[in-house]
C-alpha cells in the first residue's frame, strides 16, 4: 500500500468539468449516484450470503456517505486499483495494468486497493496506510471507516463473480468490520 499511495494515488490529477463515474461507461450526475448503483449491484450479487440487516445497514451507510458529497474533489482514477493490477520492482511501481478509468474521489481508489485482497484487512494497516494519502478534504476516522466498509461490501459482491477463491477470507473480514456499520 505504501508504494501504491506514494507512487500513484498521491500523484492523481484533478478532473475538471467531467461527469462522475466510468469514463467509457455510464456517467453519473453525482458520486452518490455512483455509490447507489454500486450498492444495487453488490446487493444483487451477495443476496442471502449476508443477513438482511447487514444489507439494510449498508444502505443507511450509502445515505450517510451522501452527506460528504459537497466536499468531494473529482480525480481521474485507475478505477480497478487492486493489488493484482500493479507490477512492482524494487520499491517502485513498474507497471499498471487493467485500468477501468473513472472520475471520482481519490478515496475510492484508496479503499479499493485496501480491500482488494482479504489479507491485512485490519484497522492498524488501514490507519497507517491512510496517513500517507494526501487529501484535499478533511477526513475523520468515522468517515474513513464508512468508506472502507462500503468498499468491502461491494468487494464481496465482486469476489462472488470474479474471485470466488477469496470469498471465505472476505467473509471473515466482514465479521469484524460489520461492527462499524451504523445502527438502525
Amino acid at each position: 500500500m505504501t508504494i501504491l499511495i506514494k507512487e500513484l494515488l498521491n500523484k492523481y490529477k484533478k478532473a475538471n468539468n467531467e461527469n462522475w463515474g466510468r469514463v467509457n461507461g455510464i456517467h453519473r450526475n453525482s458520486w452518490a449516484d455512483f455509490n447507489l448503483s454500486s450498492l444495487e449491484f453488490a446487493q444483487e450479487d451477495i443476496g442471502d450470503l449476508l443477513p438482511s440487516e447487514d444489507h439494510k445497514k449498508v444502505g443507511l451507510l450509502v445515505n450517510k456517505l451522501k452527506t460528504y458529497e459537497h466536499q468531494e474533489e473529482k480525480y481521474y482514477l485507475h478505477g480497478d486499483a487492486g493489488v493484482h493490477n500493479f507490477v512492482y520492482k524494487g520499491n517502485k511501481i513498474n507497471g499498471i495494468i487493467d485500468p477501468m478509468p473513472l472520475i471520482g474521489p481519490k478515496i475510492y481508489d484508496f479503499t479499493y486497493a485496501f480491500c482488494s485482497s482479504p489479507d491485512d484487512l485490519n484497522l492498524e494497516t488501514l490507519l497507517s496506510s491512510f496517513s500517507l494519502l494526501t487529501q484535499d478534504v478533511p477526513f475523520n476516522i468515522e468517515r474513513l471507516l464508512d468508506e472502507v466498509i462500503f468498499q468491502l461490501y461491494t468487494r464481496i459482491g465482486v469476489c462472488i463473480r470474479v474471485h470466488p477463491h477469496d470469498l471465505s477470507g472476505y467473509l471473515k473480514a466482514w465479521k469484524e468490520w460489520r461492527a462499524y456499520l451504523p445502527s438502525m
